[in-house]
């Protein structure tokens, strides 16, 4: 169901943005050149060297149902984490916050200068929170 609902919505900002592709496109080859970006003050790896762009959003990590894309539009990270128990959302909220470190070469004191929100998932749906990262005070 989540899938579906993922695939439908790409499908949807893929016609609705059909028009802005050539300019979205050179702006992320542009960028790709850097060896890093600053996002919010945060000096970061350039993810757009590995990542996939997908118009508005960057696609940083597709594991399973979890998942961290960037907005560029609002200069936010979205990351969702599949969990059907509290303790499978801890361990896959940690393994998620854990890869937005890794690929974005990191201190956590630096991520919680960004702004990231992360999303619960579940076979029925999302739960309709969203949370910060959770090492962040």
């Amino acid at each position: 169901m989540i899938k579906c609902f993922i695939l439908c919505l790409a499908v949807i900002v893929l016609f609705a943005t059909d028009g802005f592709s050539q300019s979205r496109r050179k702006t992320t080859s542009r960028k790709a050149s850097n060896d890093t970006i600053t996002i919010n003050g945060v000096k970061v790896k350039n993810f757009y060297k590995t990542a996939e762009a997908n118009y508005g959003d960057v696609v940083l990590l597709l594991s399973g149902d979890n998942t961290i894309q960037f907005d560029k539009n609002r200069n936010t990270f979205q990351m969702s984490a599949m969990a059907t128990s509290a303790s499978e959302f801890k361990k896959n909220r940690t393994f998620v916050e854990g890869q937005l470190l890794k690929i974005l070469g990191v201190t956590r004191s630096d991520a919680c200068k960004l702004r990231a929100t992360l999303t619960k998932n579940s076979p029925g749906g999302w739960d309709g929170k969203e949370y910060g990262l959770s090492f962040c005070k």
